[in-house]
């Protein structure tokens, strides 16, 4: 490697996710505070810190995930809220519509859905757990995926990963029984938040049961502690299952019936 007078630059001598993440986690925050302390409407405020967000994962997350704002829509026409950051695979699921910055996808393709906010807060764990209902309560349908050996049948559903972000909490201590006790109001299947991130104060998942299952509880490693056990629920699903484009499709052509 060599710099623009001509001498060599040394390689750090160790390199890791560790330090990756930090850099990550640096720009982020930097970020998300900026945008909080200087965009001069909340909307553009709101925008500034959805789009972070959707930048980190795009740079963590391998490929095969796609990460927007969107609307997830089911089969049968039933659209959720819009989404602040949904991880989608486009693999077998094309994009329903797209116009400039609509975006549609259909539910099959979803592997998470996130809401994003400035504080973690009880109104905002509210918030968050009505967004995630609002797509997993979506159908989805499971197609045959064929493979150069033959049909491999249809994949069982998965389900959908739901969670917060935010960049701080409104609590002190961060996550302790205010957090504890907001987040236990929403532990249905529907509700539940599996994942949260404040990225400037810490981290949580949740067991099956929805009640807290871990905490990191300081900013330093924030990121890294996030991105690693959204990767442990992602990798489980490995795909999605392939969208029944079929009963997309009757259901697209039946007659329209008048009121």
């Amino acid at each position: 490697m060599t710099k623009r007078d001509g001498s060599k630059k040394k390689p750090p001598k160790k390199f890791g996710l560790a330090m990756a993440m930090e850099w990550l986690q640096d720009d982020l925050v930097r970020a998300l505070t900026h945008g909080r302390q200087k965009l001069p409407h909340p909307d553009d405020v709101g925008d500034n810190t959805e789009l972070s967000w959707i930048e980190m994962l795009r740079a963590f997350l391998p490929e095969r995930y796609s990460v927007d704002k969107a609307f997830v829509v089911d089969v049968n026409g039933v659209v959720s809220e819009q989404i602040d950051v949904v991880i989608y695979d486009r693999q077998y699921t094309p994009r329903i519509f797209q116009r400039e910055r609509l975006l549609y996808v259909p539910a099959e393709s979803v592997y998470a859905v996130f809401e994003v906010r400035q504080e973690m807060s009880k109104a905002n764990i509210r918030y968050a757990a009505k967004k995630v209902a609002s797509v997993r309560s979506l159908e989805r349908t499971s197609g045959l995926i064929a493979s150069a050996g033959g049909p491999l049948g249809r994949k069982e559903l998965s389900p959908i990963i739901g969670g917060l972000l935010t960049l701080s909490t409104g609590w002190s201590p961060p996550f302790g029984t205010k957090f504890e006790a907001s987040l236990a109001n929403w532990t249905d299947n529907l509700n539940r938040l599996d994942l949260g991130c404040a990225a400037a104060r810490g981290c949580f998942d949740t067991k099956s049961d929805g009640s807290v299952k871990e905490i990191w509880s300081k900013p330093e490693g924030a990121l890294v502690w996030f991105v690693t056990r959204l990767m442990a629920l992602l990798q489980p699903i490995a795909t999605v299952p392939a969208v029944d484009i079929l009963r997309w499709a009757d259901e697209a052509l039946k007659p329209k019936t008048t009121q």
